[in-house]
């Protein structure tokens, strides 16, 4: 990912446009974040979340 202090809008700037130069930097960061998303938010990641909080529930009782 790419980091900025917050509230720097020049060091964002600057963040935003080096991917502008660097496509496949860019393609690199998609194709990562969406192998992330993918993983996280899979049918048996969500399975999995959810078994835990009903078993955590349960135990709560």
């Amino acid at each position: 990912g790419l980091l900025a202090p917050v509230g720097d809008a020049a060091a964002f700037a600057e963040a935003i446009t080096s991917l502008l130069d660097d496509p496949r930097r860019r393609m690199a960061m998609a194709v990562a974040a969406a192998d992330q998303a993918a993983e996280r938010h899979s049918l048996d990641a969500t399975r999995l979340t959810l078994d835990r909080a009903i078993t955590q529930a349960r135990h709560a009782r």
